[in-house]
């Protein structure tokens, strides 16, 4: 029997049974990360006998387990390509499904696993739900970039987003990358097929009108009236914006490993929205935060993945070509090494389900033990931090500026039009009846025109 922990102290339950490996990777992976943080608590959750031949095998036997290390017994496995559907109405003794109902009920602070990624986003939904303003999920995953790293979501919850899926996720993203990156005004870019105001999907036009209206609310009415994107128009001033506090962003982002305890005050008023970033921005770091939607996320992930390993893979085979190249090979084998782990996808394993009512993270079905120590440690982190509250304030709040901006632009242009028309309509010297006449009709067109 499972006792609740108390809430000062993080709990992780694990599905030991997901992934490629189960026990043999998460086991070990566990009593790791235990023997680094002491403080913690652990819940291997799956197949008893196989979790305990797995302990016995890393010198520990059911009795000398350490107590923040705990059991809890399933009689279900999710296999990796088992339909979510499926999944969720037939294995509700799964190690998945128990980890989080272990969330759900309290027991503990978030979930890990490295299951079946559909199946976890459809049982973590339906357990757990949406936080309060969220509409749908999204898995947001951390890349490389030439100045850091980039966070990118959607990369597979949702396949098709709306404009206001868009701009929730570019929330949540900002306010992740704050927390975790001590980024105060983390640069949020909507990923498109060009930077130009006229290219794109109506989605991803309406969502760029929505992301502008928290940079510079003025320019929401006449981007609504007169078409222009927001992906164009605001940019040059966010950049300008970020550029200005490059240097600040730079000197206060901490290493990997080294995140600040203490989350930095969020602006509650504005995004840092620079506007359309195209898939090679990704990799340069020109923004913190990349948002798109899970068809498109999903592809941009996988092709990265194959192209790294096309590269490590065609490095290997030149330097194996030749005895020449072989001896030459040896002087580049400490960089070709160091190259290797910095674009190794273990490295920043973790993916997170942000929107939720509590933390879950996806861990890489072919994580090795570091690569699911990684994804651990990044559960930690966000229920130190608190992400799900944080979410929740910041959405509420940005939802309620952002409609109550909208509205009073919208009014402001009524009433502007309204007033050049007053004034036309005066100097054409018209009869009165007229002018009532054609005033309510302007106010009629200007009404249907922002609409």
């Amino acid at each position: 029997m499972i006792s609740i922990v108390s809430k000062t102290k993080v709990c992780i339950a694990l599905d030991a049974m997901g992934g490629d490996f189960g026990p043999s990777v998460v086991v070990p992976a566990a009593l790791e990360t235990l023997a680094k943080h002491s403080n913690i608590t652990l819940i291997l959750v799956g197949n008893e006998a196989a979790i305990e031949t797995q302990l016995l095998r890393s010198g520990l036997s059911k009795t000398s387990i350490p107590s923040n290390l705990k059991i809890k017994a399933t009689s279900q496995v999710i296999e990796m390509g088992e339909p979510p559907a499926i999944a969720l109405r037939n294995k509700r003794d799964s190690s998945m499904r128990i980890a989080i109902d272990l969330v759900k009920e309290g027991t503990a602070s978030a979930c890990v696993s490295a299951g079946n990624t559909g199946a976890l986003m459809a049982i973590a939904r339906f357990v757990l739900k949406t936080l309060p303003g969220i509409d749908r999920p999204a898995i947001v995953y951390s890349l490389p970039a030439l100045k850091g790293h980039t966070h990118v979501l959607d990369l597979g919850a949702n396949v098709d987003c709306t404009a206001e899926d868009l701009f929730q996720f570019a929330v949540m993203g900002s306010v992740l990358v704050t927390a975790v990156d001590n980024i105060p005004h983390p640069k949020v870019g909507l990923l498109n097929v060009g930077s130009e105001a006229i290219k794109g999907s109506e989605a991803v036009k309406r969502a760029a009108k929505l992301l502008s209206a928290t940079v510079r609310p003025s320019s929401v009415a006449s981007a609504l009236s007169d078409g222009t994107s927001a992906g164009a128009s605001s940019a040059g001033a966010a950049s300008a914006s970020a550029s200005s506090e490059g240097s600040t962003v730079e000197a206060t982002t901490p290493s990997e490993d080294n995140h600040p305890s203490v989350v930095p005050a969020i602006d509650t008023r504005t995004l840092n929205y620079i506007g359309f970033v195209e898939g090679d921005d990704i990799y340069k770091g020109t923004a913190d935060v990349v948002v798109c939607d899970g068809f498109v996320g999903n592809v941009a992930l996988k092709t990265s993945e194959g192209l790294i390993r096309l590269l490590l893979t065609a490095i290997k085979q030149e330097f194996s070509r030749t005895w020449y190249a072989r001896f030459v090979g040896l002087f580049a084998l400490p960089v070709l090494g160091m190259i290797k782990k910095r674009f190794d996808p273990n490295r920043h394993n973790g993916a997170s389900l942000l929107g939720l009512r509590g933390t879950v993270i996806k861990s890489h079905g072919g994580a090795d033990q570091k690569a699911f120590e990684r994804a651990i440690n990044v559960a930690i982190l966000e229920v130190e931090k608190n992400i799900p509250e944080l979410i929740k304030e910041q959405v509420a709040i940005r939802l309620s500026d952002l409609t109550r901006d909208l509205s009073t632009d919208l009014s402001s242009n009524v009433s502007t039009e309204l007033s050049n028309n007053v004034n036309t309509e005066l100097s054409s010297n018209v009869s009165s009846s007229d002018l009532t006449s054609n005033l309510s009709d302007a106010g009629k067109e200007t009404l249907k025109g922002t609409s």
